[in-house]
């Protein structure tokens, strides 16, 4: 999402194999109700990495939003294949907001 002030009402997207499934980059927007299911399959945790990160983040808020307002946000993954030593995927984070130096949350 790259427009300022824009209004989701419910978003549900489902494996789609990108790294950020939802970026948005638009300052004064809010979701209420988000729902994302990872991809299943990504071949091996080397393709599925954000850096040093494993995985990555659903929902990302672009570190220059300075405004930015959620409620009912949630991801889930079930990665179904295992690398041939049978290590496992993993994804570290479900949600990537900037930390400014204020912020109000309602999460305690």
């Amino acid at each position: 999402m790259t427009r300022a002030n824009t209004v989701i009402l419910g978003l549900g997207l489902a494996t789609l194999i990108q790294q950020y499934q939802t970026t948005w980059n638009g300052n004064g927007g809010r979701t209420y109700f988000y729902q994302n299911e990872m991809p299943y399959d990504p071949p091996n945790q080397a393709s599925w990495m954000n850096g040093s990160t494993r995985g990555h983040a659903a929902y990302k808020v672009a570190n220059s939003v300075t405004s930015h307002d959620a409620w009912g946000l949630g991801s889930y993954c079930y990665f179904n294949v295992n690398t041939k030593s049978g290590a496992q995927i993993r994804n570290l984070l479900a949600l990537a907001v900037p930390t400014p130096a204020s912020r109000r949350s309602s999460e305690k």
